[in-house]
């Protein structure tokens, strides 16, 4: 126990020695930082190179965005009468909109639809407002897959349907 007290002094006592030599005796050497001549930065620094001197350009014209973005076209339907139906859906809400061409009151106005089979060719051009917009149906995951896609039964289920039960 004496041994290591005795060492620790002495590890004390050198370093203790060897701080005060250092900062002792005029030394002509600062611990403190002086500042950098600014003549070494002029030619950095010049006007055109100055990152807070620049100016931005100004922005170029934001494009409209147009209201049907907001919306898909759900469905088409046109009755024997001769009066189409356009159904919308919004992305936001999920709300339903129906939308007919007799309908003079309505701000949403048909101005042309396409109406087809094939649900990629169908489509349908709105205006609102006087501003149109073209619409045609959207692929989302959730529309039942066509009948082909559907697999067969099972082989033990199509010979239940043709075997009889047994007694």
């Amino acid at each position: 126990m004496k041994y290591f007290s005795r060492t620790s002094q002495i590890i004390s006592l050198v370093g203790m020695i060897c701080l005060f030599s250092s900062y002792s005796g005029g030394s002509t050497c600062s611990a403190l930082p002086e500042a950098i001549p600014s003549a070494r930065f002029q030619n950095v620094w010049c006007a055109e190179k100055n990152p807070f001197l620049r100016q931005a350009p100004p922005p170029g014209p934001v494009p409209a965005e147009s209201w049907a973005r907001d919306w898909s076209l759900a469905g088409i339907y046109k009755s024997t009468d001769g009066v189409v139906s356009v159904f919308l859906k919004s992305k936001t809400t999920g709300m339903h909109r129906q939308i007919q061409n007799n309908d003079a009151n309505d701000r949403f106005q048909i101005v042309e639809a396409r109406l087809h089979r094939n649900r990629d060719s169908a489509q349908v051009t709105l205006s609102l407002d006087g501003v149109t917009a073209d619409f045609g149906f959207e692929f989302t995951p959730a529309m039942p897959a066509p009948p082909s896609a559907v697999a067969p039964p099972s082989i033990s289920k199509r010979r239940a349907l043709i075997t009889p039960p047994q007694p």
